[in-house]
């Protein structure tokens, strides 16, 4: 098991209120009318074959991601359900399924927007399919940590979901974001690494562990080098084709350029703290190529 088990890192989550009155109400709420209105919903998932988990870090582009999957005609990919908290609480996958179209349908209708920007891809299906074949949640940083603790958590999910598991990992250069940690979480930049490294022990060690085959390895930045390309190889990671329309489509509501929020904090990285983070990302296969410098 990794060794995140801090504070710090715990109040990432937004499962923070977990056992609060705020929540019992919210999943009682959730679980009565999933319970009457779940048997529509799965009957529209007979053609289901993934089940997509993200896994990774906050503030590293997840609700990109997440939206553009969530635009192909047969995804559909929820905005932080936090499927996994409702399934540990014993959701049925009819429930389950209920939780994850009612979130993709419901962010949709209020324009897919978060943290100041609308993740909406036009012209596209985000909300709504034509045959439903993957559905999934944007939850990484609770899902490394869920998978961590739990062993067992992964097989137990694909059972009650009948499919495959199948985990998308995506990285952003890690100067940017325990920057971006930092200023957003307001702890101090040594707090923001000690807890990005500690979320990066986590998925090296699910890494290490799941079949190469339901792993998906995606940099942020490439995504703003070759949109089309790497979008492409991820849709057909999920036995989907990408067209040419949809591609397009999905490109347009992507920047020139990632936020380079390393930048903003410029005072604070010393040359050695840089040499210090950069040889600790030697020890990540997925993040060793990154340097503060690019």
């Amino acid at each position: 098991m990794a060794t995140y088990n801090t504070e710090d890192s715990k109040k990432l989550l937004s499962t923070s209120f977990k056992g609060s009155g705020a929540r019992k109400r919210h999943l009682l709420a959730c679980r009565i009318k999933s319970m009457f209105k779940g048997g529509a919903y799965e009957a529209v998932a007979n053609n289901l074959e993934t089940l997509c988990l993200f896994i990774g870090y906050p503030r590293s582009g997840h609700s990109l991601v997440g939206s553009l999957l969530d635009a192909h005609p047969e995804m559909i990919v929820a905005h932080e359900a936090d499927l996994l908290d409702y399934f540990q609480e014993g959701f049925s996958r009819r429930q389950l399924l209920y939780v994850l179209l009612e979130n993709s349908r419901v962010f949709t209708r209020h324009g897919r927007a978060w943290t100041d920007y609308s993740y909406e891809v036009p012209n596209q299906y985000n909300g709504r399919f034509e045959t439903l074949k993957v559905i999934g949640d944007k939850k990484g940083l609770k899902t490394a940590f869920a998978l961590d603790e739990d062993p067992g958590l992964a097989e137990r999910l694909r059972e009650c979901m009948g499919v495959p598991v199948k985990l998308v990992h995506v990285t952003r250069n890690p100067f940017d974001n325990i920057s971006t940690i930092k200023m957003r979480e307001d702890v101090t930049l040594d707090k923001s690494i000690e807890i990005y490294f500690g979320i990066a022990d986590a998925v090296k060690g699910q890494k290490e562990r799941w079949p190469e085959e339901h792993w998906f390895d995606l940099r942020h930045e490439d995504l703003f080098v070759d949109a089309h390309t790497h979008l492409k190889a991820l849709v057909e990671y999920f036995g989907r084709e990408a067209s040419e329309q949809y591609l397009s489509d999905c490109a347009s509501i992507i920047f020139d350029q990632p936020n380079q929020s390393r930048h903003k904090l410029a005072d604070e990285w010393t040359p050695e703290r840089i040499a210090e983070i950069e040889a600790r990302l030697q020890h990540y296969p997925f993040l060793a190529s990154y340097r503060f410098a690019v």
